[in-house]
């Protein structure tokens, strides 16, 4: 078993294409990859922060104070139109003219002066993953409910300095029990395993199709079942192969991770990236591998079981059946 074991795994690593697979992909491009990833988000995060909405609002002199505070934010510009009824508005939004369209009852300031609850209406797309506009509506509208509210309660005599306790009597300290390796544990832990198990997966594809399916293609199959060696220990020695390269490709792209994150966070000050790389100890990544050790015997074990069933010569005498049959005649 061991000596098939070394055979095979000499064998991979003469070989260019498992090197790319379990080493190249998992040090470099997987790391680079993930990197473009987070660069396009946070640049398309900081695009959309960053974007003016034009808007329109109708009934602004019902609001004279929400209507300049969204003026003068830096994220708005306003437009000028005539259309008042939300159908109009709906369409000329879908049309591109404007953004969003800020829709005050023209029986605001009498519902306000009656102590009444009046309905605003905010028209725009809400089909933005990054609806940053809400976020900034909400706190203009926040900060404008507040003024009116701490308004009509002087005008009904309540003292402004007790104005925070009426509105909100009870105050809430959360006080967290948890250490700062815990925290982590709990937000990362999950990420880490659903890393592991594709990384797994990944690792031993490629050895476990080129010792099935390949070396039934190249012949070489057969000259190794006439060997004085048992088939069982044939069959072990290939499963322990896909076993190491499974676990090797899973632990190099973990430690890939692990060190370019330190790198990026050490020159980017990312305290975040550094806290966490601090947080793993040695007894923790031991246990990480033996929890992705059954995971990639099972991965291993199904691979190289497809990889054996396949049936290559099938596969090409289609092809060249196919090529055949497209080939134009002389």
């Amino acid at each position: 078993m061991w000596q098939v074991y070394l055979k095979e795994l000499t064998e991979l690593m003469r070989d260019r294409k498992t090197l790319i697979f379990v080493i190249l992909l998992p040090i470099f491009i997987f790391p680079v990859i993930f990197g473009i990833m987070g660069l396009v988000l946070s640049s398309t995060t900081a695009k959309a922060m960053q974007e003016q909405h034009k808007y329109v609002i109708v009934n602004g002199e019902q609001a004279p104070e929400f209507a300049e505070a969204l003026f003068y934010h830096k994220n708005f510009k306003k437009v000028e139109t005539d259309l008042k009824d939300p159908a109009e508005l709906i369409a000329a939004i879908r049309a591109g003219d404007f953004a969003v369209a800020v829709v005050i009852p023209d029986d605001f300031k009498d519902k306000q002066h009656a102590v009444e609850q009046s309905q605003w209406q905010l028209i725009y797309n809400q089909s933005s993953q990054l609806d940053f506009m809400s976020r900034y509506f909400n706190e203009l509208l926040e900060n404008y409910t507040g003024q009116l509210q701490r308004q009509s309660l002087s005008a009904l005599g309540v003292d402004p300095v007790k104005l925070t306790a009426i509105l909100k009597p009870v105050s809430v300290e959360k006080v967290d029990t948890a250490a700062k390796r815990e925290n982590l544990g709990e937000k990362f832990g999950a990420l880490i395993a659903y890393i592991l198990i594709p990384l797994c997966l990944l690792g031993a594809s490629y050895p476990a199709i080129d010792m099935g399916a390949g070396e039934k293609e190249r012949g070489t199959l057969e000259t190794l079942l006439i060997c004085p060696v048992s088939r069982s220990a044939i069959v072990l020695g290939k499963f322990l192969t896909v076993l190491s390269t499974g676990l090797a490709g899973a632990l190099i792209t973990v430690a890939s991770f692990g060190i370019w994150g330190a790198v990026i966070g050490s020159f980017a000050g990312f305290a975040v990236v550094q806290e966490a790389m601090g947080a793993i100890s040695a007894p923790e990544l031991l246990m990480i591998f033996l929890m992705i050790v059954p995971t990639s015997a099972i991965f291993a074990s199904l691979l190289l079981a497809i990889a054996v069933w396949a049936n290559p010569e099938a596969h090409y005498a289609n092809k060249r059946y196919l090529h055949s049959r497209l080939k134009p005649s002389v």
